[in-house]
């Protein structure tokens, strides 16, 4: 039964590629477009929530050896919970505010592809959570790659697009060979691809196929060396960046972190190695936040920099920590990234020196206060507890390593007040 709760988004996502040219090119299409979509979220999300109380699962026997297979833990059931969430107004935002690009110009058109493409990528995501091999895990990785390439490419006849796409794409490919690394040291290992049988692992095989994980979910959450492809990832849509940012690609490598947490911490370089590159992350994106004057790319900064600092509770020994902290940024992110779209169909640009539309988006900047505030963690807003808690964290390392985390949320509150001054700020357009 489990398996239902990806094929309803990923079946529909075809359904509404192939039937939703025939909708109205008007506010109708529209309208339809957006009720079908935030219809198959929330089905999703119903989906979910029954398999999380009646203990579904789902297993397909591919061989005698490899047999696909889907479970709900509680990490996947956070994450499983927290993409529709995130993706339903995402969705409305798509709907509404995007157009369908045709033969190198935007026509009035609702966006079917771009929400046939998120339709998808929850889907693929939901599959990704939900695995319990590496088999099933394997084939949801390359589906959500694909799907952010896509995404990404959407506007593709728009110079550098397309170029972005693939450097995003490549970098994270890179990334992914560590995951088939960690499968093949699995299956040497325990003679099967279940997560079940990690337990096994000994010796050099254990080391590698911690190494392997910790490859692919580096460059899947923008860790440095792989930050970079971030930035490459703005060039894609404003619900794109929204999407990938708060709940699916990036929320992938972290997600396989605190999964496997339990095998990967039974080898004792992986404490130090996660600190150092959650800390070393959080504080150069943070630096970079704070100099950025292009709001999407501040905001990527900050996605990279906050994903650092779940990476470091994790290595400190706190998967938990972690995996609250990714539900406040999610929620926090994802409202921040519309925000800036919003602002930027005001002034045609992402350059936060041109917005200041406070006055002009009253509303906007109101509910864009409450994000930045949460993210700049002031109480009693969530992020406040979760970022308190990673300090706390750090703290059972060393009191030094939590005097540097302190000072990398410091950033992140200087960056946070950075956006939402510039970008909703006064003294700007008016009506």
């Amino acid at each position: 039964m489990l398996w239902f709760v990806p094929l309803l988004p990923l079946l529909a996502a075809l359904v509404i590629h192939g039937v939703g040219k025939r909708w109205p090119g008007d506010d109708r299409g529209r309208a339809v477009l957006t009720l079908a979509g935030v219809a198959i979220t929330v089905a999703t999300l119903l989906l979910v929530s029954i398999a999380v109380t009646a203990d579904w699962g789902g297993t397909y026997r591919w061989s005698s050896r490899i047999v696909l297979s889907l479970g709900m833990t509680s990490t996947s059931a956070v994450f499983a919970i927290v993409v529709p969430l995130i993706a339903a107004p995402i969705i409305v935002y798509s709907a509404y505010h995007e157009a369908s690009p045709v033969s190198g110009r935007e026509t009035v058109r609702p966006p079917v592809g771009l929400v046939a493409l998120l339709t998808a990528f929850v889907g693929a995501m939901e599959l990704l959570v939900l695995a319990e091999d590496f088999v099933t895990l394997l084939i949801a990785w390359e589906l959500v790659g694909a799907c952010s390439w896509a995404l990404i490419a959407h506007e593709w006849q728009k110079a550098g697009n397309l170029r972005d796409a693939a450097w995003a794409f490549l970098v994270t490919r890179f990334g992914d060979l560590g995951l088939y690394i960690a499968a093949a040291a699995a299956f040497a290992g325990t003679g099967s691809f279940a997560f079940a049988g990690l337990a096994q692992l000994d010796g050099w095989r254990l080391d590698v196929f911690v190494a392997g994980v910790v490859l692919a979910a580096a460059a899947k959450s923008a860790q440095v060396p792989f930050s970079p492809w971030l930035f490459a990832a703005m060039s894609g849509p404003t619900p794109v960046s929204a999407l990938l940012h708060a709940a699916t690609m990036v929320a992938a490598g972290i997600y396989l972190v605190v999964r496997l947490h339990a095998e990967l911490s039974a080898v004792a370089w992986f404490a130090p190695v996660a600190i150092t590159l959650g800390l070393t992350t959080a504080l150069a994106g943070g630096l970079v936040a704070c100099l950025q004057g292009h709001a999407k790319k501040l905001l990527a900064a900050s996605t990279s920099a906050q994903y650092g600092l779940m990476w470091l509770a994790a290595g400190a020994g706190f998967p938990g920590v972690a995996l609250v902290h990714f539900v406040t940024h999610a929620f926090t992110k994802a409202a921040l990234f519309l925000a800036a779209g919003i602002a930027e169909r005001h002034v045609d640009s992402y350059s936060l020196t041109a917005m200041r539309l406070g006055r002009l988006l009253p509303g906007v900047a109101a509910a864009s206060m409450v994000a930045s505030l949460a993210l700049a963690g002031v109480v009693p807003l969530s992020a406040a507890w979760s970022k308190e808690k990673i300090v706390t964290a750090a703290g059972h390392q060393a009191s030094w390593l939590a005097v540097i985390v302190a000072v990398a949320g410091g950033l992140s509150a200087l960056y946070a007040t950075r956006f939402q001054l510039l970008a909703f700020g006064g003294g700007g357009m008016t009506a």
